[in-house]
């Protein structure tokens, strides 16, 4: 059955305005995608209240254990926040990093994004000018001069942990664009779709990170996820190499 020529342009029509939309917020189309589908008058409260010194579980099998190859202690104006890389299981994404890093590229760099129970959202150098706050969340620079390509392998152990309470992630508009800004989860996300590179993971700090996720937000995707009403920076990021072993 044809659909009426009416019919299909309004369909039309609101394709373009979501467009739109999408950029005008500034947020990674998929993940925009992802957290309007799970949108809730009322998040729900997180499964866990507390982290151990690493989220991994230690009832959890090996191959779902990463390695940790590196340690980041991000200083931000709500306290520090200490993650573990994986250089194995992404070796790209903590190389951009690091690299990143150690040229003070995130230093004064703001999170953008608060999505209540979800994740939040950094990385984008944009956020350093108040006039481009319009363009917040669409911006990104990579230690390689270019977006890198994802690194979701099947048989890593980040792949097989997936998206736990702690994970630190490559936040792009579409696949394989990868640059400087990540999320980290709020919660357990076992029904975000595996198509952001999993690098690293919170080891401490957890309480900063909620109460960053706890913040006050003016809303934009919907009234659980927008922008903190306020500024929440990162002052610096310092970077040291661990002996990649497991934990058990």
């Amino acid at each position: 059955m044809r659909l009426p020529f009416s019919f299909g342009l309004a369909v039309a029509l609101l394709f373009v305005w979501a467009g739109v939309a999408c950029q005008k917020y500034g947020q990674p189309e998929r993940l925009r995608r992802f957290a309007a589908l799970q949108q809730t008058s009322t998040p729900s409260k997180s499964v866990s209240t507390k982290l151990p010194e690493s989220p991994s579980d230690s009832s959890a099998k090996p191959d779902t254990i990463p390695l940790l190859t590196h340690r980041a202690v991000i200083r931000t104006t709500f306290g520090e926040i200490t993650i573990g890389l994986y250089g194995k299981d992404a070796p790209q994404a903590v190389e951009n990093f690091v690299k990143l890093s150690e040229r003070k590229f995130f230093r004064g760099i703001l999170f953008h994004r608060v999505a209540k129970n979800f994740v939040v959202q950094t990385g984008d150098p944009k956020t350093k000018d108040k006039r481009k706050k319009d363009e917040w969340g669409s911006g990104g620079e990579s230690a390689f001069g270019e977006p890198f390509p994802d690194e979701i392998f099947t048989d890593a152990p980040s792949v097989k942990r997936g998206y736990k309470r702690g994970t630190v992630a490559m936040a792009n508009r579409s696949p394989d664009a990868n640059t400087s800004q990540f999320f980290i989860c709020l919660r357990d996300v076992p029904e975000l779709p595996q198509q952001f590179t999993i690098f690293g993971e919170v080891l401490h700090g957890q309480d900063v990170l909620d109460s960053i996720g706890g913040v006050e937000i003016t809303p934009q995707l919907n009234e659980n996820d927008g922008r903190p009403v306020k500024v929440i920076a990162i002052k610096s990021v310092a970077v040291s190499k661990v002996r990649a072993l497991a934990r058990k």
